[in-house]
């Protein structure tokens, strides 16, 4: 039967306790195996399932000749703090030395649990007045916990030509749940765990190697889940949506191997894949597009929506690119509505603005916008309202100018115009 006993054991006089001449106090603390010897990682086969199912300890105690039989119940809080330990009662024993012969575990209805031995010699001594802490390990399957994070796998961003095997397309924000499989790799051991609840979290990336305020995205799975000591990797997972509604399954996604240790929380990753065929994503990129030939970079919000001088910002995961101000979506992430009246747009918009077969919506502002970079005379705050008023055919026409630079027309219109006065 494998079983360690631990043979360091300490004396203390604790302030409760009442010395008895003669007489002192043993206690024995019980741990797993797998987490008392750190640098054993390996899962073991036990006897004992759970540490938390031991309520009951009975000890056989040799004392020079005579032998001493006791059960003490034990503590340890909850079931799954009870994994990191329990602790018995104290028992009191003439002062001397002593060694453990065996110890019995029972259930909460006296029910045996597991018996074993000392494999050491199992020595330990009781101090006169003291307290003596006695460590006993048992072989209980080692587990641990892992938390899932799902991340953003862009192995699928390249070219135009692959579309992810779903039941329809879908934003990467819409996952709410997922069930999981994971196999543990040396003892071909399969787990399927349900209805793990997700949270959605932007944040911006940490990686030294990306440029400082980077935006990007993750889903946590709430849920801690317990799982045996070993090597595992993710060999499935479903997604679902608020309305419970299945959005894709995959097989082996990236970044799924993971290894858990006995008593310890382990942070395992699964890669969702992001396509660049899927509709959503285009007409990201075609925002982009309008943005940059409309003089994206040097727009300056003039307005009272959004905070004046704010700009799009595509500092970020392609995914993300549809949150940008006067940009509204359609619950599948698609465009619905542009409004860049206020930007102080130039320029013309792009022939890819056709992509966006779902919008809705668009305004993209006149030449009374008050937010141009350049001059325009029809807003020239040197000339009176009157001034204005009386000049406006001729401010406009100065305006037109401004924003449309004159271009050469052939030599027989020209001398056409001039031979009309035009």
């Amino acid at each position: 039967m494998a079983l360690l006993m631990a043979f360091a054991a300490s004396c203390a006089t604790p302030d409760e306790i009442v010395l008895d001449d003669g007489y002192g106090y043993a206690q024995f603390k019980l741990y797993k195996k797998a987490s008392y010897n750190t640098e054993d990682t390996k899962a073991i086969v036990s006897q004992l399932d759970w540490l938390s199912e031991a309520y009951k300890v009975k000890v056989t105690l040799a004392y020079g000749d005579m032998t001493v039989t006791q059960t003490l119940k034990l503590s340890g809080g909850d079931g799954e703090s009870s994994e990191w330990g329990l602790r018995s009662e104290r028992l009191k024993l003439v002062a001397g030395d002593y060694q453990l012969i065996t110890f019995m575990l029972y259930d909460a209805e006296d029910g045996e649990l597991y018996s074993g031995g000392p494999e050491g010699d199992g020595k330990f001594s009781v101090c006169n007045g003291g307290l003596t802490v006695h460590d006993i390990t048992v072989n209980v399957t080692p587990r641990g916990k892992v938390q899932f994070t799902l991340r953003k796998d862009w192995s699928g961003f390249e070219g135009m030509e692959g579309t992810r095997a779903t039941m329809r397309e879908y934003t990467f924000d819409e996952i709410k749940e997922v069930n999981i499989t994971v196999k543990e790799t040396s003892r071909g051991t399969i787990t399927t765990l349900k209805e793990l609840p997700c949270t959605f979290d932007l944040h911006y990336y940490k990686d030294d190697e990306v440029e400082d305020g980077y935006k990007t995205s993750s889903i946590l799975c709430d849920t801690l889940i317990w799982l045996p000591a070993g090597n595992y990797i993710v060999t499935n997972y479903e997604a679902y949506d608020e309305q419970g509604s299945l959005l894709e399954t995959k097989n082996n996604p990236q970044e799924s191997p993971f290894v858990i240790k006995d008593n310890q929380t382990t942070k395992a990753d699964i890669g969702i894949t992001l396509y660049k065929a899927d509709a959503y994503i285009q007409d990201y990129i075609v925002l982009k597009e309008i943005w940059e030939a409309l003089d994206g970079e040097n727009w300056y919000y003039v307005g009272e929506e959004f905070a004046n001088g704010i700009n799009w910002d595509f500092n970020k995961d392609v995914d993300l690119w549809g949150d940008q101000p006067g940009v509204k979506l359609h619950p599948n992430g698609r465009v619905a509505y542009i409004d860049i009246s206020s930007f102080g747009v130039k320029g013309a918009l792009p022939a890819s603005i056709g992509k966006l077969t779902d919008l809705a919506e668009l305004y993209i502002g006149t030449h009374n916008d008050t937010n141009h970079t350049y001059y325009d005379p029809t807003l020239d705050h040197s000339q009176s309202i009157a001034e204005r008023s009386r000049n406006r055919m001729k401010n406009h026409g100065e305006w037109l100018k401004t924003i449309h630079t004159p271009v050469q027309m052939s030599e027989p219109c020209a001398r056409a115009l001039a031979e009309n006065g035009i």
